[in-house]
């Protein structure tokens, strides 16, 4: 990738200032921390720096899983955990702070630190990217935490996060969204999006919830599902992608899937069903090119009409994916 001298600058500045500030925080005896925060920091401010299509994407496990399977030559800049609302946030005030470096020490894994560091993106100084990708995960469990003197928040799962309940407490936590506001957060975010990048479509898969036995859980799913319902009638720039509940008519996949734990992790079907969703979805999008240009779909532009043929009529995926991801 090109890097100008003032770009180079930058990133030498930046790597710096990331080693500095580990240091001065006592992680010299974590060495795993200053790696990823070097590691995440430049990759994010290459992503940045790109010039390349891009997708931008708000997605968990299942988005990332089934956006592989997709098949979608189109990198992601993905904030896993980033909540509508505190994207929304974080636009409105420009925050563009750096402040997972002062959360690394609260957390109860460490392998999540890399979905702290990516909240800091500044996805918003990029062109339009070829569509937005969103899955319900982030809404239906992420919580907002802050900072005692309330300089920065961030969201993650209840359990990562090291909670001290006396008032001298660093981190406080101030739960989910409410799902009486669902829809306004939603309608709040995606009317940003739309003024941002007016001919930018919304994907939005959400999260099956057959194997989810806490019933405040199943009441937010279906609250997300009927938030995005509602919107998708006035707002026809929002693509929906979700599977009938079990037992419906043209809908059978194998209970493999019942022997795992957690109940976000799903059968292979499930995700090959969600996957030519998506190719089905993509296909059909208008690319967001300047004006005067002819209309095609991304898939069309990226790829040539003979692959794109091949792709529509593409019914099977390969069985040796990976569905292994992080929550």
């Amino acid at each position: 990738m090109f890097v100008t001298t003032r770009g180079f600058k930058k990133l030498i500045l930046l790597i710096i200032r990331t080693c500095s500030f580990g240091l001065l925080f006592g992680l010299r005896e974590n060495p795993t921390v200053i790696e990823q925060l070097v590691h995440y920091r430049l990759r994010m401010y290459l992503d940045r720096r790109s010039k390349q299509p891009w997708v931008f994407s708000r997605t968990a496990c299942l988005g990332n899983d089934v956006y592989r399977l997709a098949k979608i030559p189109i990198a992601r800049h993905n904030i896993q955990k980033g909540r509508c609302d505190e994207l929304l946030r974080r636009y409105l005030r420009q925050d563009k702070s750096n402040f997972s470096r002062k959360i690394s020490g609260h957390l109860t894994r460490q392998d999540i630190f890399p979905l702290i560091i990516e909240q800091e993106r500044i996805w918003w100084q990029k062109p339009a990217p070829e569509f937005v990708f969103m899955d319900s995960y982030s809404e239906l469990t992420d919580q907002l935490f802050t900072e005692k003197n309330k300089a920065i928040s961030f969201c993650a799962n209840y359990a990562d996060i090291k909670i001290d309940k006396s008032e001298l407490s660093d981190i406080s936590c101030l739960g989910l969204i409410k799902i009486e506001d669902l829809k306004d957060q939603y309608f709040r975010f995606f009317s940003m999006l739309h003024s941002m990048w007016p001919k930018t479509f919304i994907i939005f898969l959400h999260f099956p919830s057959h194997r989810e036995k806490r019933v405040s859980f199943i009441y937010r799913a279906q609250a997300i599902r009927e938030a995005i319902g509602q919107l998708q009638v006035d707002d026809k720039m929002i693509i929906s992608l979700e599977i009938p509940s079990r037992g419906q008519e043209n809908f059978q996949v194998s209970d493999d899937d019942l022997a795992a734990e957690f109940p976000y992790h799903y059968d292979k079907q499930t995700y090959l069903v969600f996957a030519s969703m998506l190719r089905n979805a993509v296909s059909s999008l208008p690319s967001c090119r300047p004006p005067g240009k002819n209309k095609r779909s991304v898939f069309e532009v990226l790829l040539g009409l003979e692959f794109l043929a091949f792709h529509r009529g593409d019914t099977k995926l390969a069985n040796n994916e990976s569905l292994v991801s992080q929550n």
